[in-house]
C-alpha cells in the first residue's frame, strides 16, 4: 500500500432550517435529459426558476480536488471520479452517530419497494448512459442495476435517475462494472459543481429526521469501487450548528457566520457592464476611484487610458498620435473573439517566394483549396437541413399552437426522389466534399513528398497556411464585485494533492468489514504522518460562493442609420429610429474564475518593468473580491440560434439513400477521417419557444437593458442583484445603477422610458455571424501584383511614371505652349516602347489611366494632386535602407499602384430567417444591397504607407488621406476622421459588394482598414514583389541650359561620350546625361582654359541618375 493513497477532499455545508428556507430564494433545476424526447434542451431557460425549498436539513457536498477536475492534453475524457462515498454524520453534544453509503453509479430500480422507489426518484439525479453501460448492468449480478429504470433517449442514449443512498450498516459492495462517472457529465460541463444536477452522487441531503437541534460533525470518505483505482479521498467538517427553526445571526448572537447574509449588508455591491471583460473593469475602477476621491471627476478620461495603457504595454499613448491611435485599435481588436477561416494552399519558389506555375500545379491548388470552400456551403446547408427537421420533430409536441405550420409541410425538404429537395442537395454536396477530401494529404504525410507525387516541379513546393479568422465581437461581459466565483469552478494546472492528515478518523463499530477497512485505510495513513498536513475544516459557517450567473436582457433594435462610422467604428448619432417592439433573451452562465487575477498580475508586472508608480490604489486589487462573465449565447439569441444542449437525430433512414439523418447531417459517420475533417460543426437549433421568437436579423444595433440579474450557488441559494417590477429584489435600480463606458452610456432620453434608465447600455452595430473583411490585391495579366509605380519629381515640379518591373515610362509635366498657355504634357522615356497615354493605357492598363485622368486635367489639378500627395508623403514614415532612400530623400518617394478589392465574408452562406416562416417563402439574403463603411489609410501611424486611392476607374477622383488646399474638386479627403457621414469606400457582402480600389501606396509599409464591424486589416506587400523594381528605378529631370564641353568616346577610356558637368553626391548610383537618342556619361567638368571653340557647346537635355543595384 503506498504512502500517499489518502487525498484531503474539501467539505460545504448548507443547513437550510426554517429561517435560511423560509427567507432565502434558491434556484435549483436538473438536467432534464428526458426533455430531448419533447425537443426541449434538458437546460431550462433563464425564467424557469423555483423560488422556494420546502425541504429542511444540512446539505452535504463534496468539493472534487482540481486533479479530477481537469482533462489533461494526453487524455480522450476527463478521470473518473469516485463512485462509492461513506458518510458519517455525529452529534457533539448527544454523541448520536449516523451513516450511509452513497452508490453514485446505481441506478432507481424496479428491485426497490415502491416506497422506496419513489422516495429514490425525489432524491437521485438524473443522467445519460450509453448502450454499453446499459448492457453493463443487464449483464450485472447486482438486482438494483438489473432491474434498472432506464428510458431511451431520442439522443440515442438512456436517461436513468442514478445516485442511491444506502443505510451503511447494511451495506455491501455488489457491482462490478467498469467505472465510467467523471466531473463533467454528457453534455453537462457544470456537473460537480452544482448540487442539484449530483445529488447523491457528489452531494448528499441529510433530512435530519428525529433531530431539531444540536452541532453536528461530518466525516466523509470516497474511493472506487472494488479499488479499481487506488486513491481514497477523505475530508471532515465539523462545528456545524442546526436548529430546525433557524438561529437569528446577530452582533449578540454570532452563533454563525452567513457569507450571503455578509454581502448583502456589506452594501458593497456594483454591477458594470463592457464589450469585453478588460472594458467593464476598467469601467469600474473609474468609478471606483472617483467616487472614492482619489481620481477628480474631470480626469477619469485619462486613468482610463492609463489603464488600458499599462494593460497593454502601450506606453506612448500620450505622448505620440500613432501610440494613441495604436491603444485605441488594441482596445476596439480586443472585444472580438475569432475562429478558424481555414486553409489555403500555396506553392512557392523555394529560392524567390512568388513562383511561375505551371497548368499541373495550378490545378493542383485549385482543387486542394476548393475542399474548405465547398465545405463551408455543406455546413450552411446542413444547418438548414436540421432546423427543418427540428421544427418539424418540436411542431409535433406541441398540442395548442398558433402557428399555421403542420409537421407534413417539411416532408418535402427531405424528398429524396426530388433531386432539389433540400436533403438531395445536401447529399449532392456531401459527395462533392467527400470526392474533394480524398485529394487532400492525409494525415501524417508530408505535404513536400505529397506536392512532388502530385506534379509540383523542382525548385517548387507546396505549402498550407491559414486563412485569416472569422471574428465577431464577443457577448457584452457583466463584472460584479463584492463576491468571487466558487474555487471548484477552476481547472487547469494543480499541485499534487497532499496527503490527509485527520486527528479523529470516527470509530464506528456498527460498520460492515467492508467498510472498516476504508477507515482503517484513512486511520492508517493518518497515524503515520506522512506528508503535507492540511488542516481540518472545523471552523464551519453558512457557505455563499456564486456558481451560476442567471439574467435576462431586455433588448430593443434600431436601425442601423441610427449610427455613423466615424473612421474607426461607429458612434450614435443622438436619435433613433426603430421598431420599437422589445425583446427578451435570457441565460444561465456557468461562472469564470480567472479575470481579476489576470488583470491584477498584468498591472502589477508593467508597473514594475516600466517603473510607474500607479499608486495604492491598484495595488489593492488582488484584495478585492470581484467576477467577470460574458452574456453567454445572448448574440446567438438574437440571431434565432439556441447554443444549449439539443436533441439530435439518432439512427433515422432517410428514404432510400442509404443513409441516416445524422450522417447526412455530419453528427455520425463510418469514415473516421472524412467524418473528422467534415463533421461535427453544427451546434444549434431555431431559438424558437412555442409562436415566439425573436424577427431575424444579422445585425446588432440598439439597446439593452438589464431586466434580470443573480447569482446562486452550488446548492441554488440565490443572490438578487437586479429584478424587474416595483421594489422587487434586495438590491433596487435606484441603488445600485448600471456602471458603464461612456459610449455604452450616450443617448438615454427615448426608448425604454423617458426618464434616464441606469440599466440601459448601447450595443454598437456589429454582425451577429463570424465574419472578416476580405482584402485581396488584383495582378496584372503578367501577374505582378504592383500595377505601376510613380514618384513626384521635385526637381521638375512632374511626375514620374514606371511600369511594373520599374523601368521608366515617361513623365507628366505641366509647360506653357508657344500660345503661353498651360497644359499638362506625358513626356515618354526614350526606351519605354510608349509615346502616348493612349498606347500607356493599352501596355499599362491602371497606370495609364492614372497618366491619362491627369493628362486630361488642368495644370492647376495636376499641381494640386502633387502637391496633396506631398503632404501625404510627410505623415509616413521612412522604411528600408539608406540607399533604399536615396531616390526617396533626393527626388521623390516611390509609390506603388495597388489595385485590390474588399468585401465582407462570411464563416458559411448568410443565416437565413430560421423562424416559422423559414424556407417556405422567397428569402432574400439581409445583407444583399447592403454596404458597410471601409476607411483605407491610418494617417497618425507611421508605418502605414497609403497616400490615397482611386475608386473603382474613376482615376479622375483621387481620394486623399491629407486635405487638399485647392479647389479643383478632383480631391477628395478621406473622412475626416472623427465626423459623421464621411468619405470612405463601401464594401458589401460577397464579390458582388467587392469595393475596388487603385491605392497609392509606399509598398514597403503597411495597409490599415477599418470598418469597426471587425478589427483592424494589416495588409502588406511581400518584399520579395517590389525588391526587384525599386533597384531598377530611374529618375530624370530637366537640365539646362548650360555652358559645358563634351569629351568623345573613345575605345581604350570611354564607350560613350562624356560630358562636363557637376555630379550629385550619392554612393549608390549612376549618374548620366540625354538629348533626344543620345546619351552621354558624367565627369567633372575641365578648368585648363580655352581647348577649342568646337568643344564648348550650350546644351539642354535629361539629367537621369541610376542606381547601382
Amino acid at each position: 500500500m503506498s504512502g500517499d493513497r489518502v487525498k484531503s477532499l474539501e467539505l460545504e455545508a448548507m443547513v437550510v432550517d426554517d429561517l435560511t428556507g423560509g427567507n432565502s430564494i434558491f434556484r435549483r433545476w436538473e438536467f432534464n435529459y428526458a426533455a430531448l424526447d419533447r425537443f426541449y434542451s434538458p437546460e431550462p431557460s433563464s425564467t424557469n426558476r423555483n423560488n422556494e425549498i420546502e425541504e429542511r436539513g444540512v446539505w452535504i457536498r463534496f468539493v472534487l480536488p482540481r486533479e479530477l477536475r481537469t482533462k489533461k492534453e494526453d487524455m480522450q475524457d476527463y478521470p473518473c471520479i469516485p463512485n462509492r462515498w461513506l458518510i458519517i454524520r455525529s452529534d457533539g453534544i448527544m454523541g448520536n452517530v449516523k451513516s450511509w453509503v452513497l452508490e453514485g453509479d446505481c441506478p432507481v430500480s424496479d428491485h426497490m419497494e415502491q416506497d422506496e422507489k419513489s422516495a429514490a426518484l425525489e432524491t437521485s439525479s438524473m443522467y445519460l448512459i450509453s448502450e454499453q453501460q446499459k448492457q453493463f448492468w443487464e449483464n450485472s449480478s447486482d438486482p438494483y442495476r438489473k432491474n434498472a429504470l432506464t428510458s431511451s433517449a431520442a439522443a440515442g442514449g438512456y436517461h436513468v435517475n442514478m445516485g442511491v443512498a444506502f443505510e451503511a450498516a447494511n451495506w455491501g459492495e455488489r457491482d462490478d462494472s467498469p467505472l465510467f462517472l467523471t466531473a463533467c457529465a454528457p453534455g453537462n460541463p457544470i456537473f460537480s459543481a452544482y448540487a442539484a444536477h449530483n445529488r447523491n452522487i457528489l452531494s448528499f441531503f441529510d433530512e435530519m429526521e428525529g433531530m431539531d437541534k444540536g452541532e453536528l460533525d461530518y466525516f466523509v470518505v470516497g474511493w472506487y469501487s472494488n479499488f479499481q483505482l487506488p486513491d481514497v479521498y477523505a475530508g471532515r467538517i465539523s462545528g456545524i450548528h442546526w436548529n430546525k427553526g433557524g438561529v437569528a445571526v446577530t452582533k449578540e448572537q454570532d452563533i454563525y457566520r452567513d457569507e450571503l447574509a455578509e454581502i448583502v449588508q456589506g452594501q458593497k455591491l456594483n454591477v458594470a457592464v463592457g464589450a469585453s471583460t478588460e472594458e467593464a473593469f476598467r469601467a469600474y475602477l473609474n468609478r471606483r476611484f472617483t467616487m472614492d476621491g482619489k481620481i477628480p471627476e474631470e480626469r477619469s478620461g485619462e486613468l482610463d487610458a492609463l489603464l488600458a495603457a499599462l494593460y497593454y504595454n502601450v506606453m506612448d499613448h500620450k505622448t505620440s498620435p500613432a501610440g494613441r491611435n495604436r491603444l485605441e485599435n488594441i482596445i476596439h481588436d480586443n472585444k472580438f473573439e475569432s475562429r478558424s477561416g481555414g486553409t489555403k494552399y500555396v506553392i512557392l519558389s523555394e529560392t524567390e517566394g512568388r513562383a511561375e506555375l505551371t497548368q499541373k500545379e495550378q490545378d493542383l491548388l485549385d482543387r486542394l483549396n476548393r475542399f474548405d470552400d465547398e465545405l463551408e456551403l455543406l455546413t450552411a446547408m446542413r444547418q438548414r437541413l436540421l432546423e427543418m427537421w427540428w421544427k418539424k420533430g418540436y411542431l409535433k409536441t406541441l398540442h395548442r399552437h398558433k402557428n399555421p405550420r403542420k409537421p407534413e409541410d417539411y416532408d418535402m425538404f427531405f424528398d429524396v426522389t426530388q433531386k432539389d429537395s433540400l436533403v438531395s442537395s445536401v447529399m449532392a454536396k456531401m459527395h462533392e466534399v467527400r470526392m474533394l477530401y480524398e485529394y487532400l494529404p492525409k494525415e501524417g504525410e508530408k505535404l513536400e513528398q505529397y506536392g512532388r507525387d502530385h506534379g509540383v516541379k523542382d525548385g517548387h513546393i507546396l505549402k498550407a497556411l491559414p486563412k485569416p479568422r472569422y471574428w465577431r465581437e464577443g457577448n457584452p461581459v457583466i463584472l460584479i464585485n463584492g463576491t468571487e466565483p466558487a474555487e471548484d469552478l477552476k481547472t487547469g494546472e494543480y499541485e499534487l494533492l497532499p496527503q490527509y492528515n485527520c486527528s479523529q478518523v470516527p470509530k464506528c463499530p456498527e460498520l460492515p468489514e467492508e467498510l472498516q477497512s476504508i477507515l482503517e485505510i484513512v486511520r492508517s495513513e493518518a497515524a503515520d504522518g506522512q506528508g503535507e498536513i492540511k488542516k481540518e475544516q472545523s471552523d464551519w459557517y453558512q457557505p455563499w460562493k456564486p456558481v451560476f450567473m442567471e439574467w435576462i436582457i431586455e433588448y430593443q433594435p434600431v436601425n442601423l442609420e441610427s449610427f455613423f462610422f466615424d473612421g474607426t467604428d461607429y458612434q450614435y448619432r443622438g436619435s433613433e429610429s426603430g421598431t420599437g417592439e422589445l425583446w427578451q433573451f435570457g441565460g444561465i452562465s456557468h461562472l469564470d474564475a480567472h479575470h481579476k487575477s489576470v488583470f491584477a498580475q498584468r498591472i502589477s508586472q508593467l508597473s514594475e518593468q516600466t517603473g510607474i508608480s500607479i499608486g495604492q490604489a491598484l495595488k489593492e486589487i488582488s484584495g478585492w473580491k470581484l467576477l467577470s462573465q460574458e452574456l453567454v449565447s445572448l448574440k446567438d439569441g438574437m440571431a434565432q440560434q439556441d447554443y444549449r444542449t439539443f436533441r439530435r437525430p439518432y439512427r433515422e433512414p432517410v428514404g432510400d439513400s442509404g443513409y441516416t439523418l445524422d450522417e447526412i447531417l455530419g453528427f455520425s459517420g463510418n469514415e473516421e477521417g472524412f467524418w473528422e475533417a467534415s463533421g461535427g460543426r453544427l451546434e444549434s437549433v431555431p431559438l424558437i419557444s412555442g409562436d415566439s421568437y425573436p424577427p431575424f436579423t444579422p445585425f446588432q444595433a440598439g439597446r439593452g437593458k438589464i431586466a434580470e440579474l443573480f447569482l446562486y450557488d452550488a446548492f441554488g441559494r440565490v443572490m438578487p442583484l437586479i429584478l424587474s417590477g416595483e421594489e422587487k429584489g434586495l438590491f433596487q435600480e435606484k441603488n445600485f445603477p448600471l456602471i458603464r463606458p461612456e459610449y455604452m452610456a450616450a443617448g438615454r432620453t427615448g426608448g425604454f422610458s423617458r426618464t434616464e434608465n441606469r440599466n440601459e447600455f448601447w450595443m454598437k452595430p456589429r454582425l451577429l455571424q463570424y465574419g472578416r473583411l476580405h482584402f485581396e490585391f488584383l495582378r496584372t495579366k503578367e501577374k505582378e501584383m504592383v500595377h505601376g509605380y510613380i514618384i513626384v519629381n521635385h526637381m521638375n515640379r512632374s511626375l514620374l511614371l514606371y511600369a511594373p518591373d520599374g523601368s521608366l515610362a515617361g513623365e507628366l509635366i505641366g509647360i506653357y505652349t508657344t500660345s503661353a498657355r498651360r497644359k499638362v504634357m506625358f513626356r515618354p522615356a526614350g526606351r519605354s516602347g510608349v509615346k502616348t497615354t493612349e498606347e500607356l493605357i493599352e501596355k499599362y492598363p491602371v497606370l495609364g489611366s492614372v497618366a491619362q485622368a491627369r493628362k486630361e486635367g488642368t495644370p492647376e489639378a495636376f499641381w494640386e494632386f502633387l502637391d496633396t500627395i506631398d503632404r501625404a508623403i510627410w505623415t509616413i514614415g521612412q522604411f528600408g535602407s539608406d540607399s533604399d532612400e536615396d531616390i526617396a530623400l533626393s527626388f521623390g518617394r516611390p509609390l506603388a499602384l495597388l489595385r485590390a478589392e474588399s468585401f465582407i465574408e462570411l464563416d458559411g452562406t448568410p443565416r437565413q430567417d430560421a423562424g416559422w416562416k423559414g424556407g417556405f417563402q422567397a428569402e432574400q439574403e439581409a445583407l444583399c444591397g447592403r454596404k458597410f463603411p471601409v476607411r483605407i489609410g491610418d494617417q497618425s501611424i507611421r508605418d502605414d504607407g497609403v497616400v490615397g486611392y482611386f475608386l473603382e476607374d474613376r482615376y479622375d477622383e483621387y481620394h486623399s488621406i491629407a486635405m487638399p488646399e485647392g479647389k479643383s474638386g478632383n480631391i477628395r479627403q478621406i473622412g475626416p476622421v472623427g465626423t459623421p457621414d464621411g468619405n470612405y469606400a463601401e464594401a458589401g457582402y460577397g464579390k458582388k459588394g467587392a469595393a475596388v480600389m487603385t491605392i497609392l501606396a509606399d509598398p514597403r509599409g503597411t495597409i490599415h482598414a477599418y470598418t469597426g464591424i471587425f478589427p483592424v486589416k494589416e495588409v502588406r506587400v511581400p518584399q520579395e514583389e517590389i525588391t526587384g523594381p525599386l533597384r531598377r528605378m530611374e529618375v530624370q529631370f530637366q537640365a539646362g541650359p548650360f555652358v559645358t564641353r563634351i569629351i568623345p568616346g573613345t575605345d581604350g577610356t570611354h564607350a560613350v561620350p562624356e560630358i562636363g558637368l557637376p555630379a550629385f553626391p550619392h554612393s549608390h548610383g549612376t549618374w548620366s546625361y540625354g538629348e533626344q537618342e543620345e546619351e552621354y556619361g558624367l565627369t567633372v567638368p575641365e578648368n585648363k582654359g580655352d581647348q577649342g571653340e568646337d568643344r564648348v557647346s550650350v546644351r539642354e537635355g535629361i539629367l537621369k541618375y541610376f542606381q547601382n543595384k
